[in-house]
């Protein structure tokens, strides 16, 4: 006895070791054993409710594992055999609770689960695409798709909240299309305009909004203009006048940004007859033909971001409102650097400061009638000034004779030819920026709509009154 006890005490450790290995092999056979029942448990259930619970329905105690299908694949077919004579091996060891007789009652019920048997292809699939759409970035044309077939998704963009009370109407008619605001905002249709152009007298005052093609115009002004009188614009600002030595378009090409960097039509209305007769070196009077051009809100903005990104964010712009400048406290830099190089979208769209937002609107609204810039940003304000800069920047389009719509370079070129009598020497080649491949996520394209929520305003309502004036 003492002498197995000696023995047993020297081989202690390989005897642990040979205990530790049986009770891991044994919960190995326990786990896959394990394992292989829940398979054929679930294989064998997902047949009775795929495959028999039709042939079922009729044979209230009929079902055995022989009614399995005939026409499934050779795997399907070998799985299933194997499955039948493990069921009749292991009949006693397998819990009968689970394998007790179906009625037709329980299979009536079984079919009349959409989840399971009627829609569950077409219903994954459609999860399956929402979840790929929803949870990914995607260009803005994908987006606006989305929005055209996507009734859901429609509908939570118009239940966001908006500053002005029309705002949702015009959310639709933008993503929907649809017949004319005018009617349905009780907008006036005729606008009386003067049509009759006189180079000589005339002044033409373009507005240039950023990120709208107005750069790519003033390259067509300097050179792709036919003209009765010789205009040498090697040089910008090139100083081009008429045959009388005076002023008849004004426009960065011409005359630089003596106004202001991007001056908006408060700024340029009481900058214009002033500038006009000191380059005419005379004072007269002159009829002022005001001209703009607008691009799509969504794309406008996406653009003007990427242009920030790049370093580029017109740090020479001031604001003059009212004989004025504007106080530091109305409207502040988003940031304090040199430029705003590498911003990203979601940074970009958070500064309450940003001018980006809403700018189609509020550079052609008469600041003025909004007590210009004071309260600019305080949340409060902005529900009362909504209303305000659309109705004035609406009236301002109107009074403008023409102005062109980025996405139309064709209809833009054969306007401008019917107001102003002059023609480009060559068509206009539509241009596509960063903007078009730029990709933003759910959120980030809900809150853009947003932010630019006065300026699809403007840009459907110009959609209609440009329409309307070049069919008549």
């Amino acid at each position: 006895m003492t002498r197995s006890i000696k023995l047993f005490y020297r081989r202690r450790k390989v005897i642990k070791i040979l205990v530790y290995l049986g009770c891991m092999y044994s919960v190995m056979l326990l786990t896959k054993s394990s394992d292989l029942m829940n398979t054929i448990h679930s294989f064998s259930l997902s047949q009775i409710v795929r495959g028999q619970s039709s042939r079922i329905i009729g044979r209230p105690n009929t079902f055995t594992l022989d009614d399995a299908p005939r026409d499934h694949s050779t795997a399907t077919n070998k799985r299933f055999n194997v499955t039948k004579r493990y069921l009749v091996s292991s009949s006693k060891s397998i819990n009968k609770s689970i394998w007790k007789e179906p009625s037709q009652d329980n299979f009536t019920a079984i079919e009349n689960r959409p989840s399971m048997v009627a829609v569950d292809h077409a219903y994954s699939s459609k999860l399956v695409r929402e979840n790929k759409i929803m949870n990914a970035a995607h260009t803005i044309a994908e987006w606006r798709e989305e929005a055209r077939e996507n009734g859901e998704f429609l509908q939570e963009i118009l239940s966001q909240n908006y500053y002005h009370s029309d705002s949702k109407k015009i959310l639709s008619l933008f993503f929907l299309g649809g017949n004319s605001t005018f009617p349905q905002l009780q907008e006036p249709i005729e606008t009386p305009l003067k049509n009759n152009y006189d180079i000589d007298k005339d002044l033409i005052v373009f507005l240039h909004i950023q990120k709208t093609g107005g750069m790519y115009l003033n390259e067509r002004f300097r050179t792709n203009l036919k003209l009765d009188f010789p205009c040498n614009c090697k040089n910008v600002p090139c100083g081009c006048l008429n045959k009388h030595h005076r002023m008849w378009m004004y426009t960065s090409a011409f005359s630089g940004w003596t106004c202001g960097l991007h001056a908006d039509w408060t700024q340029m209305h009481s900058c214009i007859p002033q500038l006009a007769d000191k380059v005419d070196k005379e004072h007269r009077e002159r009829r002022y033909f005001y001209m703009t051009q607008l691009r799509d809100p969504l794309d406008r903005y996406i653009s003007e971001w990427n242009h920030q990104t790049r370093g580029g964010h017109w740090q020479d712009s001031f604001y003059m409102c009212a004989g004025k400048h504007t106080e530091w406290v109305n409207i502040r830099p988003c940031f304090l650097t040199d430029n705003w190089r590498g911003v990203s979208l979601d940074e970009f769209m958070k500064c309450k400061y940003n001018l980006a937002t809403n700018r189609m609107a509020r550079m052609l609204a008469d600041l003025e009638l909004s007590d210009c810039y004071k309260h600019f940003h305080e949340e409060r304000y902005k529900s009362i000034r909504a209303p305000q800069w659309v109705s004035s920047a609406k009236a301002n389009l109107r009074s403008m004779e023409y102005f062109g719509i980025m996405e139309e370079p064709e209809k833009s070129d054969k306007l401008f030819n019917k107001v102003y009598s002059l023609e480009f020497k060559s068509k206009s080649v539509g241009k596509t920026t960063g903007s078009v491949q730029s990709r933003l996520t759910k959120q980030q394209f809900l809150k853009l709509i947003q932010l630019t929520e006065l300026d699809m305003h403007i840009y459907r309502f110009a959609q209609d009154l440009f329409n309307q004036r070049l069919n008549n």
